[in-house]
């Protein structure tokens, strides 16, 4: 019986042997070595699986820089012309193709486009200028360009290109989907820009 144990009751083994009670501490220190590398696996690990996320989120902000979303700079006045306007507001309509999948409804078409040409250098009313006839819109309620009917909640894929997207309109109206004016300009779905076909 080892010297300061009790009667009937056993002995740690270290008490009994020095040489075991190193070995036990020899393994929890293995175990808490082992645990340290998987705690700095699973770490690496994470790092790894974020990795991509991560050079998605620097390529947004990039992007969001370069389109002046992040800078205090002076506010730009927006000047342009029917054709300008015309190819400006195209482009606002194919980035709502892109979200919604196909060519916004006619009652809504210049809510859609005019969310789609705002940016960070320009206030949202220099943006609507966009969608203004600068040849006839005097008020601030005259716009001047329709939606060709034909063309609504369609995909540009459905349509052959030389289709008439918007043209410069007889009505002066917010989300117009009147018939182009005499003599008027028209972007086409391909992007074209021409005379537009009155009547």
């Amino acid at each position: 019986m080892a010297i300061g144990t009790l009667p009937g009751r056993r002995a740690r083994p270290e008490t009994v042997n020095p040489a075991w009670a190193l070995h036990t501490s020899g393994e929890a220190m293995l175990k808490r070595k082992r645990g340290c590398q998987i705690g700095v696996g699973i770490v690496v690990l994470a790092f790894l699986l974020a990795l991509p996320w991560m050079v998605q989120v620097v390529a947004a902000f990039r992007d969001f820089q370069r389109a002046g979303f992040l800078e205090q700079g002076e506010e730009r006045k927006y000047q342009g012309s029917v054709d300008a306007n015309l190819t400006a507001i195209r482009a606002a309509l194919l980035l709502y193709v892109d979200s919604e999948g196909a060519f916004p409804p006619r009652e809504s078409w210049m809510d859609a486009a005019w969310l789609r040409l705002q940016s960070g250098d320009m206030s949202k009313e220099e943006a609507k200028k966009k969608l203004r006839d600068p040849s006839r819109a005097k008020g601030e309620s005259d716009y001047g360009f329709a939606l060709n009917p034909a063309v609504a909640g369609k995909h540009p894929d459905d349509l052959p290109g030389e289709t008439p997207l918007v043209w410069q309109s007889e009505g002066l109206e917010w989300n117009s989907a009147t018939g182009p004016k005499a003599k008027g300009r028209e972007v086409r779905v391909d992007g074209a820009l021409g005379d537009a076909k009155s009547g």
